[in-house]
């Protein structure tokens, strides 16, 4: 942000000097009446009007036939020549977007990174972040820094008391060599899910793998994915 401002003041006097153009020229061409309206041609029949020009341009980079330096305007445009143009851009605009979309879909690190960027303080989306990463870092730049970076943040935004975002939490941590925080995390993330109601089976996991981390062995990464909202 800081950057954006030095820009943008370095940049104020191109700005001020183009008002400044725009302002005399507007002034000079209203004096001459270059841009008095001509109530011969309304609103309305300027849209249609610009809309069957783009029709022209484009035919005629295809086929420059019949060209005039000078087009006198029809009394009417045909309807279809009129909405081909609107169509044209809404399907290209359309098909930009599905482009950008399946973008989006390619795998689950880019779909809940785009979650993560479209929405504010989405606790789930920055979990199953961190946890792609930690399980799978294919992010070259420091996958394990970034994913320990979203599972705090994730745990801060639960107040540390989803036992799914401390067990993420703990496989960062531990990854990162921070192996006796992490199994600290664990039996604290147990501890909830005992005390939350959880299955037995899952404060029975979360201590497993508390107890595991100190070992040689890397801890179970059996934990899945949860594309919930909330």
């Amino acid at each position: 942000m800081k950057r954006l401002g030095l820009l943008l003041i370095e940049k104020a006097p191109l700005f001020l000097a183009g008002e400044v153009v725009v302002a005399l020229t507007f002034r000079a061409e209203t004096r001459v009446g270059a841009l008095s309206l001509n109530p011969a041609q309304p609103l309305g029949f300027r849209l249609e009007k610009m809309l069957n020009t783009y029709w022209q341009y484009i035919a005629s980079g295809f086929w420059p036939a019949k060209l005039s330096v000078l087009y006198p305007p029809p009394a009417s445009f045909p309807w279809w020549r009129t909405a081909w143009p609107v169509v044209f851009f809404a399907a290209l605009s359309l098909a930009w977007q599905s482009r950008r979309q399946i973008a989006v879909w390619r795998n689950t690190l880019t779909l809940f990174d785009h979650a993560n960027r479209v929405t504010k303080n989405n606790y789930v989306a920055m979990n199953n972040v961190a946890w792609v990463l930690a399980t799978d870092p294919r992010d070259n730049r420091s996958p394990e820094a970034r994913a320990l970076d979203y599972a705090r943040e994730a745990c801060k935004l639960t107040k540390y008391q989803a036992d799914r975002m401390l067990d993420t939490l703990a496989l960062c941590l531990a990854n990162t060599g921070h192996r006796l925080q992490a199994r600290s995390i664990w039996l604290q993330a147990a501890a909830i899910a005992q005390r939350q109601g959880r299955p037995r089976d899952t404060a029975a996991y979360l201590r497993k793998r508390g107890a595991c981390v100190l070992s040689t062995h890397r801890p179970s990464l059996s934990h899945p994915i949860i594309p919930q909202t909330h």
